[in-house]
């Protein structure tokens, strides 16, 4: 007879995911390996199933990375990305939406960071990161470039941020979205529905957390998306979901932007 061999996504998974923050995930994991060696000893009396406890000791890194879910996050929920992704040094974070499609002019919506010190405010006005001004003075944010249409699935605007370039002075990366031209377009985030943003290992493509924003704006006419903070030695993701009713000028103003 043959033994049936543990297959790598199974067990050496669980181990690891148990160890980690995925424990339900696990226990997900560990009931379908249940049901695969109850209908193989059913279905298969000439084979004998057989257990390797030595697969428990030597985890698969790539099975681990294919079966663990990114993390969802609701409003006011955060996360640290230093421990779902110890090893990520070029984080990319991806921003989306839908826009209604109406009788008017098209909506042209535009991603932007902040990158701000202790209180709030940014270090000068080359650290509000946008279409126009798409690298922080450190090197370390990079604006990926202006979607005028947001059509299309997926991340509308992008932002590449290498973690190990941030400068020391800066506490935190606001990631904001406005509607340009909103007042005399008529325009809101009310009219906007499928709002989200993610963070992503750069190295990989690995999505590690996301937080899709409730469609409650029904007058703002800039968002607050989330944040990348420092907590410690760790960089943390928030999920805010802060809406401005003065679009651009008020959401500048609130972080020490001339503009």
């Amino acid at each position: 007879m043959r033994p049936l061999r543990l297959p790598c996504c199974s067990a050496s998974c669980i181990a690891t995911m148990v160890s980690g923050n995925s424990a339900q995930w696990a226990r997900v994991m560990l009931v379908v390996w249940h049901l695969y060696v109850l209908s193989t000893a059913l279905t298969r009396p000439d084979r004998k199933v057989t257990f390797h406890p030595g697969l428990l000791m030597q985890p698969s890194f790539n099975c681990l990375q294919e079966l663990k879910m990114a993390v969802s996050l609701v409003k006011g929920g955060n996360v640290s990305l230093t421990k779902e992704a110890p090893t990520m040094n070029i984080a990319m974070v991806g921003l989306g939406w839908d826009a209604r499609v109406t009788d008017g002019q098209a909506f042209d919506l535009d991603a932007s960071v902040f990158a701000v010190g202790e209180d709030g405010k940014v270090l000068s006005d080359a650290h509000f990161i946008f279409f126009n001004n798409k690298t922080s003075p450190d090197g370390a944010v990079e604006h990926q470039g202006d979607n005028r249409t947001g059509e299309g699935d997926g991340d509308d605007e992008q932002v590449k941020i290498d973690l190990t370039k941030v400068s020391a002075d800066i506490k935190k990366l606001v990631f904001a979205v406005t509607i340009y031209d909103a007042e005399a377009r008529k325009q809101n985030f009310g009219m906007v529905s499928n709002s989200f943003m993610r963070v992503y290992n750069n190295d990989n493509g690995t999505e590690i957390a996301r937080f899709d924003l409730s469609e409650d704006a029904s007058t703002e006419t800039a968002m607050v998306f989330g944040e990348l903070y420092r907590h410690g030695a760790e960089w943390k993701f928030k999920a805010v979901g802060q809406g401005f009713a003065g679009g651009l000028a008020a959401l500048a103003s609130q972080h020490g932007v001339n503009i």
